[in-house]
């Protein structure tokens, strides 16, 4: 009776174990058959979810606002840079709000995550030099996205001129760089890199950061986009423009840097300086002790401003006087403003 007693209970446990363990190999099996298929990624209770957006959930509206104008305001930039941070369905019309970009092959779930652009020499009577730089990640793996790229491209005409391998933080880089035919810039004018990150939930996403460099007309409205967010600070007349641009990115708060560099023939960097400092309280500004030092240093003006969360004013010279266009002063505008996405 003890013998018969024990061996139904065994009988009753390993019935109990062996319903048990279907019901998990069920579980296993739909979480790796889901895995693979786009938004299907299901968090478990109490982790968080970093996965992107299902793809049914992503962005659908037409992406982007109207291009920025000659002369935009810190106010439009930001707008404009709020709203084409984070989720999109087309990334080359995003960036052509602030520059020209060329059209993309087409990608999965694309987001928006840097976005840097700039017109340099301003001075140059060939035509400014327009350069539009993106950070976006999307989804597929770094070979994937490489074919794509060089079937779309290639088609295009454009001719790959170098495939790089490399290395930054231990995460592997991969950077192809390709030449337009027949353009004004001469050198690489399309620069593509690629990054993976750790798969999560079956799901690559990789950073793609692209750079495209094209020659303005001389007359092109589009090089003074980034030129007229210094309104309002006192510079002195007459300066002659090198450079303008924006840079976004993310370490612990999304921020804007704004940028201007200019020089002046026939002054000094320390009487821009005192020219600056002079006109600060008419134009609504005050100075402020430079972070560095704690004391305001002869060519560095920081400035304190409602419109921005910092603001500084630098001249340089290069020893020689008296200046001239030659030996001309070199000063730099320079800006920060925190902003948020509108599609994180």
């Amino acid at each position: 009776m003890i013998r018969r007693g024990i061996n139904r209970r065994r009988a009753r446990l390993l019935l109990l174990l062996l319903a048990l363990i279907p019901a998990a190999c069920v579980d296993s099996s739909e979480g790796s058959s889901t895995a693979g298929t786009l938004g299907s990624e299901q968090a478990a209770p109490g982790s968080v979810d970093t996965a992107p957006a299902p793809a049914e959930e992503w962005s659908t509206e037409t992406p982007g606002g109207p291009p920025l104008t000659a002369m935009a305001s810190v106010a439009e930039i930001r707008q404009a840079v709020e709203e084409t941070h984070g989720r999109t369905s087309d990334v080359a019309q995003e960036v052509r709000r602030f520059a020209p970009f060329p059209d993309l092959p087409a990608m999965v779930r694309p987001s928006v995550a840097e976005l840097r652009a700039d017109v340099s020499a301003l001075n140059d009577g060939s035509g400014p030099t327009s350069t539009a730089e993106v950070a976006f990640s999307v989804d597929g793996t770094v070979d994937e996205l490489i074919e794509v790229f060089r079937a779309d491209f290639g088609a295009r005409g454009w001719v790959e001129s170098s495939d790089r391998f490399g290395e930054s933080g231990g995460a592997a880089l991969r950077e192809l760089a390709f030449a337009i035919p027949d353009t004004a810039y001469g050198r690489d004018d399309v620069l593509l890199g690629f990054s993976t990150a750790t798969p999560l939930n079956g799901v690559t996403r990789t950073t793609v950061r692209m750079r495209y460099v094209e020659v303005l007309a001389v007359d092109d409205p589009t090089a003074q986009r980034f030129t007229g967010w210094t309104t309002g600070i006192p510079l002195p007349a007459t300066p002659v423009l090198t450079s303008a641009g924006i840079h976004t990115s993310f370490v612990g708060r999304n921020t804007l840097h704004l940028s201007l560099a200019t020089f002046y023939d026939s002054v000094s960097p320390e009487g821009v300086a005192d020219q600056i400092r002079t006109a600060l309280p008419a134009a609504g500004f005050t100075e402020r002790p430079t972070p560095l030092t704690g004391d305001a240093t002869d060519n560095w003006v920081h400035l304190n401003s409602e419109q921005f969360d910092t603001a500084w004013v630098s001249t340089q010279g290069n020893g020689q006087n008296p200046p001239s266009s030659a030996n001309p002063t070199k000063v730099n505008v320079d800006a920060r403003v925190d902003f948020t996405p509108v599609t994180p």
